[in-house]
């Protein structure tokens, strides 16, 4: 070896037994320190934590070796081929956690080398705070840490992002050791020594499996919006957004249930639109279907939130009025007829004329909510045939002064 490969090297790699150089040189014979390969002697003793080591293409950096031959080890590693067939994370974030600083920036350039973003923490504490201020796809953390153990610190990475994959890195290759972490939530782990190869490979197949992961997350959840949406489809009237009639019939044995079990009061509000069959022959049925969707528009924002307004049947509307007694229903019906005057008024200038027929009723012991809605029905077309009547009235009055009018 000349002097300058041994000035860049340092005497103490030189002159370990357990560290056998073998440096690399360029087409020309001069040294190349970037490319120094360290191998280790099979006879040499592992380090105070067990075999801890780094391999890269048959060198091995044992756990006694000095920072800067972890250095030296950092040059020689991260210009090396990049293993094939690693998955497309470009910019995903990776925590390594481990007390030892020279071990973390190797790990953290190699990761760096092969397309991802590392960050490093040496404490549960340090990598706990790190974990709550950024989103991270991945962690790697050593077994044993100066506060806590790995196990909490994955069960706090866990607790904070779910979806962070965990990889546990242990020098003591013991089964209850694997079992333990994988219970907890970690993808895998990995006895030390390892290849930075057989590390690459393992991280590259917890994003791809992560990936996989979050894709049928993303599908489920497409799946379950899709379900909500076929599920409001079916209770809902496709014109006027109410409730449909499946679903009324759905909420009143419901709601006959809880009125006769606390015996509360419950009223029931029938509407009616009179002359919607005269609107869509005369008018046509957009007109029609306007006058059906203001209908239930103006239900909706005259009711209360906790009222249940529903369709039920093409010019027919019934609203359910919990914990509402008689001169409740009659004070809601009042409301409801100032509503509808107020919408002629506002919109004379179309032609038409909002006509709505009412009818409520309250409940009675030992009666049912079916009983009651049909009493509500009955009494909206008593109301639909007074209106009418009141209508005709008016008419023949208007004809009757004409004619006066004209024999004078």
């Amino acid at each position: 070896m000349d002097e300058v490969g041994r000035e860049r090297m340092g005497t103490n790699i030189s002159t370990r037994k357990d560290i056998e150089v073998n440096p690399v040189r360029n087409s020309s014979g001069a040294l190349n320190p970037a490319r120094v390969i360290l191998k280790s002697n099979p006879g040499a003793a592992a380090g105070p934590r067990g075999p801890l080591a780094r391999r890269e293409q048959g060198g091995i950096i044992s756990n006694g070796v000095n920072g800067r031959q972890k250095a030296l080890f950092l040059q020689s590693t991260v210009h090396t081929e990049r293993p094939t067939g690693r998955p497309n994370c470009k910019k995903a974030k990776i925590l390594i956690v481990d007390d030892e600083e020279d071990l973390c920036e190797i790990l953290a350039q190699v990761l760096r080398e092969n397309g991802y973003l590392a960050d490093m923490a040496f404490t549960v504490s340090e990598a706990t705070e790190k974990i709550r201020n950024t989103r991270y796809e991945l962690m790697i953390t050593d077994m044993r840490l100066p506060d806590r153990s790995g196990i909490e610190l994955l069960e706090r990475a866990k607790k904070i992002s779910p979806h962070t994959a965990v990889i546990i890195l242990t020098a003591f290759p013991e089964t209850e050791t694997a079992v333990t972490a994988l219970n907890n939530g970690a993808f895998s782990y990995l006895t030390k020594p390892f290849s930075n190869k057989g590390l690459l490979n393992v991280v590259g197949t917890a994003f791809t499996e992560q990936n996989a992961f979050l894709r049928q997350m993303q599908l489920l959840e497409r799946l379950r919006r899709k379900n909500t949406k076929l599920a409001k489809l079916s209770i809902t009237d496709k014109l006027t957004g109410l409730y449909n009639r499946a679903y009324l019939e759905e909420i009143l044995a419901r709601e006959e249930i809880r009125s006769q079990r606390y015996k509360r009061p419950i009223a029931i509000l029938m509407v009616d639109i009179d002359d919607l069959k005269y609107i869509n022959d005369h008018f046509g049925h957009l007109k029609g279907d306007l006058v059906v969707k203001e209908t239930a528009k103006l239900l909706q924002n005259t009711c209360r939130a906790s009222d249940i307004v529903a369709r039920y049947g093409g010019d027919e509307f019934v609203i359910l009025l919990p914990e509402t007694t008689e001169k409740g229903a009659s004070s809601v019906t009042a409301s409801l007829r100032k509503a509808v005057n107020e919408w002629n008024a506002h919109n004379s200038d179309q032609g038409l004329t909002l006509n709505l027929a009412f009818g409520y009723a309250c409940r009675q012991d030992g009666i049912s909510l079916i009983d009651i809605l049909n009493q509500a029905d009955a009494n909206m077309y008593e109301d639909k045939i007074r209106h009418k009547t009141l209508l005709i009235s008016g008419k023949e009055n208007r004809e009757r002064s004409n004619s006066s009018l004209q024999c004078s």
